[in-house]
C-alpha cells in the first residue's frame, strides 16, 4: 500500500464526507484514513535516515578495506623489489598478486600509479602520496563535514580529497544526491499537506460549533500526525462552512478538491503528480 494510495484515499474519505457530513462512520474513516497516511509519512522518513545511515557505513566499511589494500600493496613493493634484486628475475606471481589489489583498490577509488624506486609501484589518490616504495605515506578517513555529511580526506595530511571515482565516491552522489532530494521531496509534500488541509480545516465548524482546529498536527514528514482532539472525537472534524448547520458540506467538500489543486511548489502538479515525479526521479538518479 503506496504512499499515493494513501493520499489517494485521504481525499476520497473527505469526499465521502461530504455526502454524509453528519456521519460518525464516515468521520472515523476518514481520521482513520488520515492516520494511516501520516503514519506512512513518519516510517518514510524514518527509512531514508536509515538508508543514510547505512550508506554511511558503506563508506566507512570501504575506507577500511581501502587502507588495507594499501599496506598489502606497499608491503608486496618491498618483496618485489627484494626479489628482483636478489634473483636478477621477475617475480611474477608477487606482480599478479599486486596486479589484483591494484585492481580492487581501483573498484572503491580512483587512483594514480607511477613508478617508485626498484619494482615499486607509487600510489596517490586525490592527489595526495598514498603508497611511496615500500612505505604507506598516508591512508584514507571518513570525516564528519557537518550535519551528518561523511566525507573522506587523507589521515595524516589531513586533505579533503575529491574522488573522481570508485564506489566510495558514488555512494557518496548517491546519499547526497537521490537519498537528499527524495528526503526534501517527501518533506515539502508532507509541509504543504499539512498547511493546505489545516487552512481549509480551520475556516469550517464542527458538529458542536466549534471551529479553528488544524486538522493535521507537525510540519513535516518526520512529525505529522492527526490532531489528537479529532481523534479522541470524530464530532470535532469541521466539514460545515456556516456555523450552526451541521449538514453543510462545504468544508468537507474544499478539503476533498485539493487532490485536483495545483500548487506553485510542485510546478503546477497535484499531491499525488508530485509525489509520483519525486518517486520517479529518485529511480532514475539511482540508476
Amino acid at each position: 500500500h503506496s504512499l499515493a494510495d494513501s493520499l489517494s484515499e485521504l481525499f476520497n474519505a473527505f469526499q465521502s464526507l461530504s455526502t454524509n457530513p453528519t456521519s460518525m462512520a464516515e468521520r472515523q474513516t476518514l481520521l482513520m484514513k488520515a492516520a494511516s497516511l501520516a503514519l506512512q509519512f513518519n516510517q518514510l522518513d524514518a527509512r531514508l535516515n536509515n538508508l543514510t545511515g547505512s550508506l554511511n557505513a558503506t563508506i566507512d566499511s570501504e575506507v577500511s578495506a581501502a587502507n588495507v589494500i594499501l599496506a598489502d600493496i606497499a608491503n608486496l613493493n618491498k618483496l618485489i623489489t627484494t626479489a628482483e634484486v636478489t634473483s636478477g628475475g621477475t617475480a611474477n606471481d608477487l606482480r599478479d598478486t599486486r596486479q589484483a589489489r591494484l585492481e580492487e583498490l581501483a573498484k572503491y577509488v580512483k587512483l594514480d600509479i607511477t613508478n617508485g624506486n626498484g619494482s615499486a609501484l607509487n600510489i596517490s589518490i586525490g592527489g595526495v602520496d598514498m603508497v611511496t616504495d615500500n612505505v604507506v605515506a598516508d591512508t584514507l578517513q571518513s570525516y564528519d563535514a557537518g550535519g551528518g555529511q561523511m566525507l573522506i580526506r587523507a589521515t595524516t595530511a589531513g586533505t579533503p580529497l575529491t574522488l573522481t571515482g570508485g564506489s566510495i565516491q558514488g555512494t557518496i552522489i548517491a546519499r547526497d544526491g537521490a537519498v537528499v532530494d527524495l528526503q526534501t521531496g517527501v518533506n515539502t509534500l508532507a509541509n504543504l499537506l499539512i498547511s493546505e488541509v489545516n487552512s481549509v480545516h480551520a475556516s469550517g465548524f464542527s458538529l458542536m460549533g466549534t471551529t479553528g482546529a488544524n486538522f493535521f498536527s507537525g510540519t513535516n514528514a518526520a512529525d505529522i500526525g492527526v490532531n489528537a482532539t479529532l481523534l479522541n472525537d470524530p464530532s470535532f472534524v469541521q466539514a460545515a462552512g456556516v456555523s450552526g448547520a451541521s449538514g453543510d458540506n462545504q468544508i468537507a467538500l474544499a478539503l476533498a478538491q485539493l487532490a485536483q489543486t495545483k500548487h506553485a511548489a510542485f510546478n503546477n502538479q497535484t499531491f499525488n503528480q508530485s509525489y509520483g515525479q519525486t518517486v520517479a526521479a529518485f529511480g532514475q538518479e539511482l540508476s
